[in-house]
């Protein structure tokens, strides 16, 4: 190239071109241009038309004021892409002619590409569907090769990425500030974008030159910001989440962040163990708030017998459709219709499905899990959740001390039926998972004594109404004739357990006789307590006392 009038600004272009390719190699074209054309005068150019032994001659000549000849090297030179032939230089030329000739020139010349210099004949890259224009990198790197200091510019470029690197490392990121909700994931989201896009940014640069990156570079990179940003996302802000939701969208952003970032050729492993052990803080997660719907349940239920006056009706309610069938089961076509159970066991039974689906949502999308490992813990996560927080909802329940003896028998016959309805749940999640799974059965067996502590509580509930009835009772051990009838407080205590029987008998028959039997056995250690004490009727030959009141434990 030659200019006229430039001997000031051919200096300039120097000067410039240096400065050029130290800004991050963005602006170079354009400040080697400025400097060409610094001297203000008139410039020419001549394209030379290489032939097999690298000479030539010239093939046309061109002249202009004010534009810079600089453009049409890097059009020769410099890879375009289709969308670059409607890119014009800095002075405003379009460069598609001298592109063509530059390939020809390549081809005949047998011409090549000099160490760091590009692979493809494009400056555009589509980066998962996104343009980005890697013209900037490609025209500085060709330029300081052009120069001879292709080196200069490998440094300056690795040491400017390792600085930009290092303004993405955010100490939010390993600070547990407050709980995580959806607003504030929406800036680490952002964050982690940013970051991911760096790095695609990177590997692309790393396979579309040679010799300016190497992959150990960048994967320098990439480890320092994972580890001081990444992680400590995840197994600090992420690890003190307490809402499911925004935890399933924590995964479900992650998920993604690792495949991406796996397949640009990245490691992710300890990522991947992170999010692994992710999982077993959404259960616990999951299973607060379950527990929470639970209460819900028990609270709203009546604690009485579902019935129904016409089928119409029953079929109305979605929940108990939906409901398995346990015995026993009344008659189709009977009308009016009469179940056991109250209205809180297929409501119960309504969330724990919604339980499974919600843990299937979750680890669904990990796509290291084959089906068989995600059918194992949907069956080991709803196991926990009835034995542990569907089982603790009952305990506190049959706790509360407004609860009566007719509330407590109810309750005792809802976790019988929820007992043989739960082994309807492996049918449930096989379907979900395409499998059959035998190693792991939810049995009927998985509330344990649950409905053995309703039991105790109805019990409970009688013998302290014992305790009043016995408590107000005078007995004469030495009478002087008989009375010929009971004592007033044994009338009207057998009066009330043969009502309270009555309605156990309703639910449960053998609920019923166990009840008797518990109350009939109390009510004779009582008497026998009392006629042993000392001072008692046949202890001292004589006088009435009253019965001892004993505090039931």
């Amino acid at each position: 190239r030659e200019k006229e009038g430039g001997g000031e600004g051919g200096g300039g272009g120097e000067g410039q071109r240096r400065k050029g390719g130290g800004r991050k190699g963005r602006r170079g074209g354009n400040a080697v241009a400025a400097g060409a054309r610094g001297g203000g005068g008139q410039w020419r150019r001549q394209r030379w038309r290489r032939g097999s032994g690298g000479g030539g001659e010239p093939a046309a000549e061109e002249t202009g004021e004010g534009s810079s000849g600089v453009d049409d090297f890097y059009a020769r030179y410099g890879p375009r892409s289709s969308a670059g032939d409607k890119a014009t230089g800095a002075g405003g030329k379009t460069a598609g002619s001298s592109r063509e000739t530059s390939r020809q020139s390549s081809v005949e010349g047998g011409g090549g590409w000099t160490r760091g210099s590009l692979h493809r004949r494009t400056s555009t890259v589509f980066v998962n569907d996104t343009e980005v224009d890697f013209s900037p990198v490609y025209r500085c790197l060709h330029i300081y090769n052009v120069l001879g200091v292709g080196a200069e510019f490998e440094q300056y470029y690795k040491e400017n990425r390792r600085l930009q690197a290092g303004l993405m490392l955010s100490p939010s990121m390993a600070q547990a500030d407050g709980d995580l909700s959806g607003q504030s994931f929406a800036g680490y989201q952002e964050h982690l974008n940013e970051i991911l896009g760096f790095f695609v940014v990177e590997v692309t640069v790393l396979h579309t030159t040679q010799g300016l990156l190497t992959r150990g570079t960048v994967d320098e990179l990439w480890e320092m910001v994972h580890a001081a940003n990444v992680k400590a996302f995840l197994q600090v802000q992420a690890a003190s989440c307490t809402d499911a939701k925004v935890l399933a969208e924590v995964k479900d952003f992650m998920v993604v962040f690792c495949f991406t970032m796996q397949s640009y050729g990245y490691a992710v492993t300890r990522l991947v163990e992170l999010l692994a052990d992710f999982r077993a803080h959404f259960h616990n997660v999951l299973c607060q708030q379950w527990e929470q719907r639970f209460d819900a349940c028990f609270a709203d239920d009546p604690f009485q017998a579902l019935y129904f006056a016409t089928v119409a009706e029953r079929d109305a309610d979605t929940l108990l459709a939906a409901f398995p069938r346990t015995e026993p089961w009344p008659e189709d076509g009977e009308e009016p219709i009469a179940y056991e159970f109250s209205s809180a066991v297929p409501r119960v039974y309504h969330e724990v499905k919604e339980f499974i689906r919600a843990t299937l949502d979750f680890v669904g999308s990990f796509n290291n899990l084959s089906p068989t490992e995600i059918d194992a813990t949907l069956r080991s996560s709803t196991e926990q959740l009835l034995s542990r927080t569907l089982r603790a909802a009952f305990t506190r329940l049959l706790r509360n001390p407004g609860l009566t003896m007719a509330q407590a028998a109810q309750v005792a016959v809802n976790i019988k039926h929820l007992a043989v309805a739960v082994e309807s749940l492996n049918g449930h999640i096989s379907r979900f998972t395409h499998t059959v799974q035998h190693d792991k059965f939810i049995s009927r067996n998985v509330f344990g004594d649950a409905r053995a502590q309703a039991e105790q509580r109805i019990f409970a509930i009688v013998k302290a109404k014992v305790d009043d009835f016995l408590g107000v009772a005078e007995v004469d051990w030495t009478p002087g004739k008989a009375r010929g009838e009971s004592a007033e407080y044994l009338t009207e205590m057998l009066g009330y357990l043969s009502a309270a029987c009555a309605g156990l008998s309703v639910l449960s028959q053998d609920l019923c006789n166990r009840a008797y039997q518990e109350a009939y056995a109390y009510i004779g250690a009582h008497l026998l307590d009392d006629l042993l004490l000392p001072g008692s009727g046949s202890g001292s030959g004589g006088g009435g006392g009253k019965l001892a009141h004993r505090r039931h434990v």
